[in-house]
């Protein structure tokens, strides 16, 4: 089955879809229109669905800090897309699927901290022991 052209700039899903899915952008009938946001999964264990959570950093003017903010968005997985806890993803609005559900994965980016590549720090070299000072030595000698 020939992948349809979603209107937005990622990868299509290399699997063919499960027959009969109809819940797939790519593949199905499900337009996707709105919003297109990036996240990471935090809860796959619902039956064709996962719940992404994008994290914002928001600053607070009047006390000068830096605030974290979180949202949680339940998401449609299709059935040609495999995700698991950790993945960075790439979800778009579309037509309420259910009560909560109103987005759809359409891009699994793999999980981030898996491929990060290897940084070898050197150790700083070890300091040489100060010499003592006639002000330190005269406390010695007189103590």
């Amino acid at each position: 089955m020939a992948n349809r052209d979603i209107g937005i700039d990622v990868a299509a899903p290399k699997r063919e879809p499960a027959p009969g899915d109809r819940m797939n952008p790519f593949n199905g009938t499900l337009p996707v229109r709105g919003s297109v946001i990036v996240g990471t999964i935090v809860s796959a264990k619902m039956q064709g669905s996962a719940v992404v959570e994008k994290q914002l950093e928001r600053t607070d003017p009047k006390y000068e800090r830096i605030e974290k903010r979180t949202r949680r968005y339940p998401a449609h997985v299709p059935s040609n897309i495999d995700v698991t806890v950790g993945d960075e993803v790439v979800i778009a609005e579309c037509r309420p699927l259910s009560k909560t559900v109103n987005f759809v994965v359409v891009e699994n980016r793999g999980n981030p901290l898996l491929h990060k590549p290897q940084v070898n720090v050197a150790t700083p070299a070890a300091k040489a022991p100060k010499a003592p000072t006639a002000k330190g030595a005269a406390k010695k000698a007189g103590a």
